[in-house]
């Protein structure tokens, strides 16, 4: 439990910390090519935006350790008030704390590099003009044109969305069947 919930945590924060630094950075598109063409390195691009990766690392790590800590005083004292331990006692320990920081760090900084993949691949003149949408294919519910108008424009666009980003669309379907309670078919956190 000690090494498998922690890895969770780290990797939705890594997650969510891509899916931010890849929507800043699209938002910042236009700077970043114009950076770029000034003669701004990849390298003093990533260090200026792993600064928000790693103060996010930082500040969540010592904030997560602060509040370990503290916590684990209360429990001790629920401990000693219903069991009998010869020396039981909750102390705070730098070298776990440090390490826990360097993790957290760690994976701030994967999630953030992660998310500027993307845009640091691009030369600056290609990066200066706005990203080209993604064209849209036909479905192949389109083909039955009888079929197709009759679900009407707001089933149109959901089933066009579920086919066009199937992978965003499954994460959706598993998440939404993970936090379903099968006994009374409830959402657990209702």
């Amino acid at each position: 439990m000690s090494i498998f919930l922690p890895l969770i945590f780290f990797g939705i924060s890594a997650l969510i910390l891509n899916v931010l630094m890849t929507r800043i950075a699209e938002q910042q598109r236009t700077t970043v090519g114009t950076l770029k063409a000034l003669g701004y390195s990849n390298g003093r691009l990533i260090l200026h935006y792993l600064g928000f990766g790693v103060f996010a690392g930082i500040s969540g790590g010592f904030l997560g350790g602060l509040l370990g800590y503290f916590s684990s005083q209360g429990l001790t004292v629920m401990y000693r008030m219903y069991f009998t331990f010869p020396n039981l006692s909750s102390d705070l320990y730098p070298s776990v704390l440090l390490g826990a920081l360097g993790i957290s760090v760690f994976f701030a900084a994967l999630g953030t590099l992660r998310g500027l993949h993307h845009i640091l691949r691009l030369e600056p003149a290609e990066a200066m003009r706005l990203p080209v949408p993604p064209k849209g294919e036909v479905l192949f519910l389109e083909n039955f044109p009888p079929l197709w108008k009759a679900l009407g424009f707001s089933w149109q666009m959901v089933l066009r969305n579920i086919f066009r980003q199937p992978m965003r669309s499954l994460i959706a379907l598993l998440s939404s069947a993970l936090g379903a309670d099968r006994n009374n078919g409830r959402l657990f956190f209702f």
